[in-house]
């Protein structure tokens, strides 16, 4: 069962649920714009905290505005103390569900790919918006090849330093650059480390660190070696290979410095 109603829209269908909300698709009732709309549960909404970061969300996709991030639109909260937001829908797939049906990407395609999430990036980073759980679930395919970065229910945004807690680990394993897991600030080389587990996902078909619990995965991640990519497919460019061992660097300064240059890399590739 889902709710009929979300504030001024009419819901069709849940398409998302995960530990920040749930995601539905509505029709506002008055413009009949299509939208999906996240819900914080009444549940969540009493516990300490969960509004806090909801509107840091929502804080963060109002600074945002990007072909190749998903656009806000408003937000609100109704009678039954249900806090939502509506943001663009995507017609399309995520990443990951790309990979479940192809397992892997060929290269040249992997850098188009790349190449989309690097421009939203970048924007994000210029406006002081870490993304933070940069990962295939969270990026959206449309179907007209456009790749749309999605979910920033973790962001941190530069001017919410009451929100930061020191020594929090926030993120998902698979895709957490080391100084998250030792819970030290992100910066946009965090994003970039993660983009670079991405990238190394779509090549290969499964993340450098992929086996174990969590926190055998965390660790691994602050000093666990990989194999780079062209071990597992040959016919990877040198230099895009090159490109993806320098992203998953231990060291924020041994990365690529931002997205912009490494969207210049890829191209060059």
């Amino acid at each position: 069962m889902h709710p009929t109603r979300i504030g001024p829209y009419l819901i069709d269908r849940k398409i998302g649920a995960g530990g920040m909300g749930t995601v539905y698709v509505g029709k506002h009732e008055d413009t009949e714009k299509v939208a999906a709309v996240k819900v914080l549960p009444a549940s969540l909404a009493r516990e300490d905290g969960f509004i806090l970061r909801f509107n840091r969300e929502i804080e963060a996709l109002q600074r945002l505005n990007h072909l190749n991030i998903v656009k806000f639109f408003e937000s609100g909260s109704d009678e039954t103390e249900t806090y939502f937001y509506a943001m663009e829908y995507v017609e399309g797939e995520t990443l990951t569900g790309r990979l479940r049906r192809d397992r892997r990407i060929p290269w040249q395609e992997v850098i188009q790919i790349a190449v989309q999430i690097c421009a939203g990036l970048k924007h994000a980073h210029d406006v002081g918006v870490i993304h933070r759980d940069l990962k295939p679930s969270n990026l959206l395919i449309a179907r007209d090849g456009t790749v749309k970065i999605t979910d920033f229910g973790v962001a941190q945004v530069f001017a919410a330093q009451q929100l930061t807690i020191t020594g929090a680990i926030i993120g998902t394993a698979e895709f957490m650059s080391p100084e998250q897991v030792e819970g030290r600030r992100a910066d946009r080389r965090s994003d970039l480390y993660s983009l670079g587990i991405v990238i190394y996902t779509m090549l290969v078909g499964q993340p450098p660190f992929a086996n174990g619990t969590p926190p055998e995965i965390m660790q691994k991640q602050r000093f666990g070696r990989f194999d780079p990519p062209r071990s597992y497919v040959p016919e990877i460019p040198s230099w895009l290979n090159d490109i993806v061992c320098q992203l998953l660097e231990k060291s924020p300064e041994k990365r690529l410095p931002d997205a912009y240059v490494l969207s210049r890399r890829l191209q060059q590739v």
